[in-house]
């Protein structure tokens, strides 16, 4: 886990780590699969990777931090 302090608090890296199939919620309450991980599809201006999201027939590209990981049943069981 790499953590960086920010102003008093701690910023943890691995909680903004997702890998292609995680089922995601936006901050905006939809939800959708992960499908890709690069460049803006549209603007390419910047070196920032983004999420590539499936939302219903729709692609939208993310930064880490407007995306929450919805944990499935495996993964709560495996945390007891």
């Amino acid at each position: 886990m790499i953590s960086y302090p920010i102003d008093g608090g701690y910023v943890i890296i691995d909680e903004f780590k997702f890998k292609i199939g995680d089922l995601v919620s936006t901050i905006l309450g939809e939800y959708g699969i992960v499908i890709k991980i690069g460049k803006h599809s549209k603007y390419d201006i910047d070196k920032t990777d983004y999420y590539h999201v499936l939302i219903e027939d729709h692609i939208q590209c993310f930064l880490p931090f407007a995306l929450i990981k919805i944990k499935n049943k495996k993964m709560l069981d495996k945390s007891k």
